[in-house]
């Protein structure tokens, strides 16, 4: 029987890492949200241990706020929070606090969110070490979502000194990709906002190259990281017609990061037409990086286009794709092949905050 518990233990343990490393929308596919929440308030009912309630009701909240069940989510991770610190598990304790405080946010509850993450993060601060690496990213985004609450009041400063703390605590590691590039955001974001483009800048370069260097990272992260680089190089250079200043290793790795290991062409741009993106992209403020892999024609010309990776809308990426067959780069030299396979460039798609307009601005390799 006490074998029994101590392996479920184990599991449970297991799923909660597991989960931590999880973006939302990933656990809330493997998880139905009505079955988790039957499962949870099964657990409830029958008075089962805390901390398989605190799991079940982690991933009922999971589900829930992947539905757009608010109300659940915020009751499950409420119930979550409680079992954990119950059982004192504190990785879960610290997630459960992190999304309860998202959502406390969400709701316009800033200071109530901000007093949950501080409640906790001193119950986090009382930890002997060494801290397991999970229990660690779990701490580092409970202190993110404290420095979202505080941007959202505009508390620059407090902002700042919870997203230092979390880069300090998350570890180095794939895992923890998303908590220190969150982190590194609201960092640049707040340089930002007072006025230091160029540190918010270099902030960015530390961010995109800290992702590069680390494996396994999920592509989305590094196009996130790759947009956020090519903003406050507009943002320091608004009059720019392209990116040159991008570090040519680091833009190279953010666009070759996943190719296939072939011979890469080098093309420059001889004509580029401009590209129709619908006024639907503006007024939703659909902007992003676009990554397009290109075969070239000996003259020069685009025989195929294919989306690599996007974090804009499909409607964008859909009109970049058919513009960009349009645009002519360098024949190929005589020693090259009739049809250089695998060009990638970058198209960028800002839209400015006061008049809507358009600034797609390019940069090939």
């Amino acid at each position: 029987m006490h074998q029994a518990k101590r392996t479920a233990s184990v599991v449970f343990t297991f799923v909660v890492l597991l989960l931590l490393s999880m973006p939302n929308h990933v656990s809330a596919q493997a998880v139905d949200v009505y079955q988790a929440e039957h499962h949870w308030r099964a657990a409830l009912s029958k008075g089962s241990a805390d901390k398989d309630i605190a799991v079940l009701a982690f991933l009922a909240g999971r589900a829930a706020g992947a539905y757009g069940d608010i109300v659940l989510a915020e009751e499950a991770f409420a119930s979550a929070l409680e079992a954990s610190e119950a059982s004192n598990s504190m990785a879960l304790t610290a997630a459960s606090a992190s999304e309860l405080a998202n959502l406390l946010r969400i709701k316009g509850k800033r200071r109530d969110a901000i007093a949950l993450a501080d409640r906790i993060d001193q119950q986090m601060l009382q930890l002997k070490l060494p801290i397991e690496p999970g229990v660690r990213r779990a701490w580092a985004y409970l202190l993110l979502s404290s420095a979202k609450a505080h941007m959202d009041m505009t508390s620059l400063k407090k902002a700042e000194i919870q997203a230092k703390r979390a880069l300090s605590i998350a570890p180095l590691e794939s895992d923890s990709a998303s908590v220190r590039a969150g982190s590194y955001d609201i960092l640049s974001a707040s340089l930002a906002q007072r006025g230091q483009v160029e540190q918010a800048l270099k902030l960015a370069e530390t961010a995109a190259r800290e992702l590069v260097a680390l494996q396994g990272v999920k592509a989305e992260y590094l196009t996130n990281a790759h947009f956020r680089l090519a903003q406050y190089h507009f943002k320091a250079n608004p009059k720019a017609k392209s990116f040159d200043n991008i570090p040519a290793d680091l833009l190279q790795d953010l666009l070759y990061r996943d190719a296939p290991d072939r011979t890469r062409y080098q093309a420059s741009i001889v004509k580029r037409p401009a590209i129709s993106i619908s006024p639907t992209a503006r007024i939703n403020r659909q902007q992003g990086v676009i990554i397009i892999e290109l075969d070239l024609n000996r003259d020069g010309s685009v025989q195929a286009s294919r989306l690599i990776r996007s974090n804009t809308s499909k409607l964008v990426n859909k009109a970049v794709l058919k513009g960009v067959k349009a645009w002519h780069f360098t024949p190929a030299a005589m020693d090259e092949p009739d049809i250089r396979a695998g060009l990638r460039i970058a198209y960028y798609y800002f839209v400015t905050i006061r008049n809507t307009n358009t600034q797609p601005l390019r940069r090939i390799p």
